[in-house]
């Protein structure tokens, strides 16, 4: 599923989704991040990185996920996103990936701001 989300919403091409490990290597490339904002981004819900197809740079998402996307789903995923592009110098995307989402939610998705990846109650069953 991750890897659609990509695919999908910005037609970039996903190369691998960081584990934490991978997570720490970039935020050491970039600023200086106090505790509690290392700690958010360590615990995301996902982080993919992607290749543009036009051009093959990197490009990041930051995926926050739930049943409702909510102000703290877009928060989350608008803090990480920026965090990623600050750290790595390269474009990040915000995504909530959710079933429903809040009126607040889609504001954010009709300004730009966000994107949304739409799931069906049949994506949150086991395989």
């Amino acid at each position: 599923m991750a890897f659609f989300i990509g695919e999908d919403l910005l037609d970039l091409d996903p190369v691998d989704v960081l584990t934490r490990m991978d997570r720490r290597a970039l935020l050491k490339m970039g600023r200086t991040v106090d505790l509690h904002a290392r700690n958010s981004f360590h615990q995301a819900d996902l982080i993919v990185e992607c290749k543009n197809r036009d051009d093959g740079s990197t490009e990041y998402l930051a995926v926050a996920a739930s049943y409702t996307a909510d102000q703290r789903d877009s928060d989350q995923a608008l803090y990480n996103a920026n965090l990623l592009a600050q750290c790595t110098g390269a474009p990040a995307h915000a995504v909530v990936s959710s079933v429903q989402k809040t009126p607040a939610v889609q504001d954010l998705i009709d300004s730009g701001e966000l994107h949304w990846y739409r799931l069906t109650n049949e994506d949150l069953q086991p395989d």
